[in-house]
């Protein structure tokens, strides 16, 4: 195991608080894995925020809780955002950009945190775009 530190450490104390820790226990497999316990997920949440650039815009973010940091299945997610909006080359920006052209940017994301982890999808469009797309509601 290679673990980099910087700064004012004292190798020794280092090591006894990562002992304490059960890193070297984790490393050598002397210890019986469980299986992280995972939250519910919440259902998502679409948010609308006002316009912050010079045009006209109507952004909006759809979002939901997800896995935390620590959980495995944040790699699949990650893939799974990646190509879905992750780029000019995702299927979000293919279909809704340059086909449809409903919307100037579409992305999607993640992001892990100790407890939870958020992914959704961002969509900035026009407001007659954004109104005829989501049935007239706000």
């Amino acid at each position: 195991m290679l673990l980099p530190r910087a700064g004012n450490l004292d190798h020794a104390r280092l090591l006894e608080e990562l002992g304490q820790l059960d890193w070297f226990d984790r490393a050598t497999g002397n210890v019986k894995r469980a299986t992280p316990s995972v939250a519910p997920i919440r259902p998502a949440v679409r948010e609308r925020r006002p316009p912050r650039q010079g045009h006209r815009a109507d952004p909006h973010c759809i979002r939901t809780d997800s896995v935390r940091y620590a959980d495995r299945r944040k790699y699949a997610l990650l893939v799974l955002a990646n190509v879905f909006g992750g780029g000019m080359s995702s299927r979000l920006f293919q279909r809704i950009r340059e086909e449809l052209g409903l919307a100037y940017a579409i992305y999607a994301f993640t992001s892990f945190y100790r407890e939870v982890g958020v992914t959704g999808v961002y969509v900035g469009t026009q407001p007659k775009t954004a109104a005829a797309g989501s049935g007239g509601d706000p």
